[in-house]
Order: structure tokens, then sequence, then C-alpha cells
């Protein structure tokens, strides 16, 4: 691994890293998160959270 370096950009092919990780040692914790699709037009804005 090289460390990173101002002006350094990363490129990533999603294909090929999908299942790529570092080795690791421990415990291992799976957190998923789920909804129904939303479409942005759909929403409404909460009051009082204007410009947030």
């Amino acid at each position: 691994r090289e460390p990173w370096q101002p002006g350094d950009l990363m490129l990533v092919d999603n294909i090929r890293t999908a299942h790529s990780r570092e080795p690791y040692e421990g415990p291992r914790e799976i957190l998923v998160g789920m909804a129904d699709p939303q479409r942005l037009t759909d929403t409404q804005p909460v009051s009082g959270q204007a410009g947030r």
C-alpha cells in the first residue's frame, strides 16, 4: 500500500473490489439499513429544518 499524497486520485472498479478487504482480527459486526425507495419530489421539508 502506498500512502496518500496531496493531488492523489482514486478510481474504484466496483466489480474487482466488491469482495476485497484488508485482513482483520477480532469480532465481526455487520450492520444493515433498509428502507423503501423514496422520490425527492414526493418528500416535504420538515418545518423549521429549511436551510440546514
